[in-house]
């Protein structure tokens, strides 16, 4: 397999990361609008810990799929 093949495996993956990431922060997002009124204190902790870590988590994939396309140009 060639360089730019394997770049672009690579690239296909961090899309589909980085599709999951997004997604599961949506779902989480959506479910602290839903019971942030009636849901206890400890889950809605929890469910914020979660949304940080997924935003830390998109803006690393996405900055490694940006690497990896910048590195994609050069060759």
């Amino acid at each position: 397999m060639g360089k730019i093949d394997q770049l672009k495996e690579i690239i296909g993956w961090l899309k589909v990361w980085l599709g999951i990431c997004i997604a599961g922060e949506f779902g989480l997002i959506g479910w602290f609008i839903s019971n942030y009124k009636k849901a206890e204190t400890f889950w809605l902790i929890l469910d914020v810990i979660a949304i940080i870590i997924f935003s830390i988590a998109i803006i690393m994939i996405n900055k490694m799929g940006l690497s990896k396309i910048k590195e994609l140009e050069e060759l």
